[in-house]
C-alpha cells in the first residue's frame, strides 16, 4: 500500500499517478493511509481513445467511454463496445504462387477497409467490395469501420509470393511516411543532415520512434509473433549505409509488452522487451557476419555475448 501523496503528482492541472495500467487489463486497489481497502477495480483490456470508469460519477456501475473526459465528468456510457474482428480466409505466409484473399468482419454490418501499403486503414482507405488479388508479395492490413468510425483492431497479414527463404523473417509494415518521407522518414537523409561523414542532422540521427507491425515466421515458415511495436534506427557510424540497423521495442501502448518467442538457438530465453535488427556494422558492404560469427565462436568461453541469428528484414512489403 502506498500513501497516495507518493504516487500521485499534479501536471496541468490533472492528477497523474506515476505508474500506468496495462492496456489489456489488470487490478487497481485503492488504500487510506492506515492501508485499509477503500476501493478496487479489475481494469478490462480498452481499445486506444476508450476509458473505462464509473457512470454516474461515484457510483457504482462501470462503463465503457468512447469519448474520454479526462477533469469532467464521464459521458455516454457504453455497457460494451463494438470489438469487430476481422477474419481474413487465407493466413499470412508462404506461397508459390497468385492468390485471391476474402475478408470479413465477425458482426457482418460492418464496412471493412483495408491496405497494401503498409499504413493502417482510415475512413479515407480502400473499402473491400470482394476477393482481392495478390500476385506479388504484399502486407495487407485491415480493420472494420461502423459508421465512418473504426471498430476494432488493425488486423495484418504479409502473403509472400514466389519467394522462399532458409532463414527467419521479420516483415515489418508501417505508413510509408515513417520510413521514407523526405521530413519525417527514419531511414533518409532530410533537410537537415551535414554535408560532411557521418552526416549529424540527418533524420536517421534523430531519436524518432515510428509505430509498426511485425510478423516473425521462423525458417519453416511458421508464424510465431503478428504484433505492434515501435522502431528506431541504431548504431553509430553505421548509419549512413543504404540499411540501417534497427532496433524494435515491444511497448504496452502498442499492444503487448514483450515478443514472445524464443529467437536465438542457444538461449532459453522466450520473452523480449527489445530485438536489434543489425546491418552488420562496419562489415554491412562486405561478409554481413563477422560480429556473429565472432560470437558464436567464443560461445563455450564462459563470457558475455551477443546472440545472433541471421534473418530477412522485409519493410512494408
Amino acid at each position: 500500500a502506498l500513501n497516495v501523496e507518493n504516487f500521485v503528482s499534479i501536471e496541468k492541472g490533472g492528477l497523474h499517478t506515476n505508474f500506468k495500467i496495462k492496456n489489456e487489463g489488470e487490478s487497481l486497489y485503492l488504500f487510506d493511509k492506515n492501508q485499509n481497502l477503500i476501493d478496487s477495480v479489475r481494469v478490462v483490456e480498452l481499445a486506444e481513445n476508450v476509458s473505462y470508469g464509473r457512470f454516474e460519477d461515484g457510483q457504482n456501475s462501470w462503463f465503457y467511454f468512447p469519448e474520454p473526459t479526462p477533469g469532467t465528468t464521464n459521458l455516454n456510457p457504453m455497457e460494451e463496445l463494438r470489438n469487430d474482428t476481422i477474419i481474413f480466409s487465407r493466413d499470412g505466409g508462404f506461397y508459390n504462387q497468385s492468390i485471391s484473399l476474402g475478408i470479413s468482419s465477425n458482426e457482418g454490418i460492418a464496412i471493412i477497409k483495408y491496405t497494401t501499403d503498409g499504413s493502417e486503414p482510415n475512413s479515407q482507405s480502400s473499402n473491400y467490395a470482394g476477393g482481392i488479388t495478390i500476385d506479388k508479395t504484399t502486407v495487407i492490413r485491415a480493420a472494420a469501420f461502423f459508421s465512418g468510425v473504426i471498430s476494432g483492431p488493425v488486423y495484418t497479414q504479409t502473403y509472400f509470393i514466389n519467394t522462399q527463404h532458409k532463414l527467419p523473417v521479420l516483415s515489418i509494415s508501417t505508413h510509408p511516411d515513417n520510413f521514407w518521407d523526405y521530413n519525417t522518414g527514419i531511414l533518409v537523409e532530410g533537410p537537415n543532415a551535414q554535408s560532411g561523414s557521418p552526416k549529424y542532422g540527418a533524420n536517421y540521427w534523430e531519436d524518432w520512434e515510428k509505430i509498426v507491425n511485425v510478423e516473425f515466421y521462423d525458417e519453416n515458415g511458421n508464424i510465431h509473433v503478428n504484433q505492434g511495436a515501435g522502431i528506431k534506427v541504431s548504431g553509430a557510424w553505421s548509419r549512413m549505409h543504404d540499411q540501417k540497423s534497427m532496433a524494435l521495442f515491444a511497448r504496452s501502448k502498442y499492444g503487448k509488452g514483450s515478443f514472445k518467442h524464443q529467437f536465438f538457438h542457444d538461449r532459453s530465453y522466450d520473452a523480449f522487451e527489445a530485438l536489434l535488427l543489425r546491418n552488420g556494422g562496419n562489415d554491412w558492404p562486405l561478409a554481413l557476419i563477422r560480429d556473429g560469427l565472432a560470437s558464436e565462436i567464443a560461445k563455450d568461453f564462459n563470457m558475455e555475448r551477443l546472440a545472433f541469428q541471421p534473418a530477412v528484414i522485409y519493410l512494408s512489403g
